[in-house]
This record gives C-alpha cells, structure tokens and sequence, in this order.
C-alpha cells in the first residue's frame, strides 16, 4: 500500500474491539492510522491516547460523516494524497487494508456478496440503496452501504458533501458515480457484532431517499 494513504478509523464506544483492531492492523500501515474518536464515553479515548496514534478527538458526537470529513482534513493536512477508511468493530478485517489502495479517479468499495448472516431488514435496504444509486447513476453498485472505502483526496474535494452522518458514504458514491469516477469493489466477508447498529431503519430510508431525489438537482 502507498505511503501516501492515511488510514481513518472513527469510533463511538468501540472499546472492546480496539485491542484485536489494534493487533490485526499490517504493521506496514500502523503509522499511517488516524482515530477519530467520535464523542465516545466508554474510555475510547483514553485507550487511544495511551497507545500513542495519531488520534482527532470531539467532545460529543458529531456523526460518523463527521468523523470521516475531519479525518479526511486531517489526512491532506499531515501530507497524505489518498485516505482508506473502515470500521472499528471489525466488521471490516483490518488486514485487508492494502486491497483497497485506490488510484486517482476511483472509488474503491466492500462488496459482501454472502449476506445469510446479513440481518433481514438490511439486506433489503442494502439492495433498495444500491439499486436506487445504480439507476440514478447508471454505474453498476453491489454493496452501497459497506463503510470499507479507498478514494483519493483530490477526487473527494471536487464535491461538497453535506451530510454528516451514515448518508455521507451514500452521498459521496453518487456523486462520484455520477461525475464519471470509477467504482470497483473488493469482496469482503459478511461479518455482524451482537451489538445493535447505529443505523435506524426508517429514519435513515427516509432520509436516503430524500437524499436520492436531491440528486435531481446536482446535474
């Protein structure tokens, strides 16, 4: 993997996993982690602190596209040309870092093909997410809602994201796709944690599709 990739991981009351995290990260990419700890209370924090990674901290949570937006801004500040992003409840196996290494003008996503252990209502609304992305856009998307991604700096700041939380990942997929940047996949494994997700089913289908038909008006 390029030495110019930063590696964001955010987190909110991950504190459990963050040592197997830690563990299973290639030590070829360890230095070029960054945390964002996204408000957390279970001593996230203090964890990251002791272990001496390059680490963003806010004081409450501000939301997982947030996270990434300060992360990213951090990543061009240190010097960094491409950022690889994932998940701190190892849903996403760290040592698959390097397979997503993007080039310039691509979006490198998770793609889960074997969803059995995929809860019910998330299969549906992966499958309505990516088909409403796909018909919106006309490029082909398999996994819209994995948080596994590599793209470059330059390519993401061609766009103004707005949303600040799950949607920022749906966002910024349609926008590339739309505006002729690449989208490959990397097959992922299917993992879920007992703990329940951040995503709420209704709320956040609504505000996906609200978002779907402000699309409408960016081209």
């Amino acid at each position: 993997m390029s030495d110019q990739t930063a590696v964001l991981i955010p987190v909110f009351n991950n504190i459990d996993y963050l040592p197997e995290l830690m563990e299973r990260i290639p030590e070829s990419v360890k230095e070029q982690v960054v945390f964002i700890n996204d408000g957390s209370s279970d001593g996230t924090g203090e964890w990251i602190e002791k272990h001496h990674v390059k680490t963003i901290h806010f004081s409450v949570n501000r939301g997982k596209g947030a996270a990434l937006k300060a992360g990213i801004q951090e990543a061009e500040n240190l010097g960094y040309n491409f950022v690889i992003h994932l998940d701190s409840d190892l849903q996403h196996p760290p040592e698959m870092i390097p397979e997503f290494q993007p080039q310039h003008n691509e979006l490198v996503y998770g793609y889960r093909t074997d969803r059995r252990n995929m809860p019910i209502h998330r299969r549906v609304s992966n499958f309505l997410t990516s088909l409403f992305i796909t018909v919106r856009s006309g490029v082909i998307v398999r996994d819209s809602q994995c948080g596994y991604r590599g793209f470059s700096i330059n390519d993401y700041r061609k766009f103004h994201i707005c949303e600040n939380r799950f949607h920022f990942e749906s966002e910024l997929m349609l926008k590339m796709a739309l505006y002729g940047i690449r989208l490959r996949h990397v097959i992922i494994p299917t993992i879920y944690v007992k703990e329940s997700s951040a995503i709420h089913n209704v709320r956040d289908t609504l505000q996906f599709v609200w978002l779907w038909f402000r699309s409408y008006l960016w081209t």
